[in-house]
């Protein structure tokens, strides 16, 4: 039995990413996935069983509990990626719906814990439901080496996290992180990325200057300057399946603006065209306007960031520019 690790570029270290990907159903060509034998590199409780769901990518494990709930544990290796207490507790708390903390905060909620022969941290998030039983529950932990930062996230209901911890923290000290180094590096020179997706054709207005991608996960991307000096930018991604929770990338775009997380997507969200979903938030500073398409087994994100009077003077065209969008027919 094999366990799926997903290894990010060097110069992709947003944050973001890890969200994403730990998130979408599916990977592109900057994502290399490569088979580990886990025999070799550590030890999971008879409980545990290997996640072979299609599309998990980077969940490797499967935990039941006795009254049906279930969990995931997931692994993520990332090439010299730096992070701090704050980015890597804010960042589950965005998909968990609970305020941004600042770093001070964020240190009292790690913890340092023995990942392998290493020293790392371990982060505990969890959110108590009116029912003990379905309150969500994360816990990370992150060790930070000179090649790799590596990620380790068990998460489900809060009451089967909190149980699962000593299992996950006997995980974690039976890592053999030299051994996956050295199979990672290896399986890594010979693996092959999958292929990028075929992109639509669309009519863009001609005052949008398309960009190279300041991010290898962003297929395309346009710049918009504005008649007083604004700025706004477009970004477009496709992702696996429903490319994660929509309430979830919602909070996480509320948190990029200085929104709080909302309860539910229904106070920002509108049907556009057919089958998809226009998300419209303001902030003190930008305004983020946003489309959410399924196409096939894909999901196309369209997000347009900027000064609030542009983002709403673009608003239209915008819309006409997801709407125009001509898919390739496999999705």
């Amino acid at each position: 039995m094999t366990s799926r690790f997903t290894v990010l570029p060097r110069e992709s270290r947003h944050p973001l990413l890890i969200l994403i990907l730990l998130l979408s159903a599916g990977c592109r060509e900057s994502v290399t996935v490569v088979d580990i034998p886990k025999e070799r590199n550590y030890v999971i409780p008879s409980h545990w069983s290997p996640d072979t769901r299609a599309g998990a990518a980077t969940h490797s494990f499967r935990i039941g509990g006795e009254a049906g709930e279930e969990g995931e544990v997931s692994i993520l290796p990332m090439q010299q990626f730096a992070i701090g207490d704050a980015e890597i507790v804010n960042l589950w708390r965005s998909q968990m719906g609970m305020e941004m903390v600042d770093d001070q905060e964020a240190k009292t909620m790690a913890s340092d814990i023995r990942i392998g022969h290493g020293e790392g941290r371990l982060y505990r998030l969890l959110r108590p439901g009116r029912d003990p039983e379905i309150g969500t529950g994360i816990l990370t932990a992150c060790l930070q080496d000179r090649h790799y930062t590596w990620f380790f996230r068990i998460s489900g209901p809060a009451a089967l996290v909190e149980a699962e911890e000593p299992a996950f923290r006997a995980f974690l000290g039976s890592v053999r992180l030299d051994r996956m180094r050295r199979e990672l590096r290896e399986r890594i020179r010979t693996a092959s990325s999958e292929p990028a997706p075929t992109l639509p054709e669309w009519h863009p207005p001609p005052h949008w200057k398309r960009e190279t991608p300041s991010s290898s996960i962003v297929l395309v991307s346009y710049h918009i300057d504005g008649a007083e000096g604004e700025h706004a930018d477009l970004t477009i991604t496709s992702l696996g399946g429903d490319g994660g929770d929509l309430l979830a990338n919602i909070n996480r775009w509320r948190g990029q603006i200085g929104l709080a997380p909302l309860d539910s997507p229904e106070p920002v969200t509108s049907p556009l065209g057919e089958g998809g979903t226009l998300v419209d938030m303001t902030g003190e500073e930008e305004r983020i306007l946003a489309a959410v398409v399924p196409v096939g087994g894909s999901t196309w994100f369209y997000k347009l960031m900027g000064h609030p009077a542009l983002v709403g003077a673009e608003t239209d065209a915008f819309k006409q520019f997801v709407e125009s969008a001509v898919y390739p027919s496999d999705g």
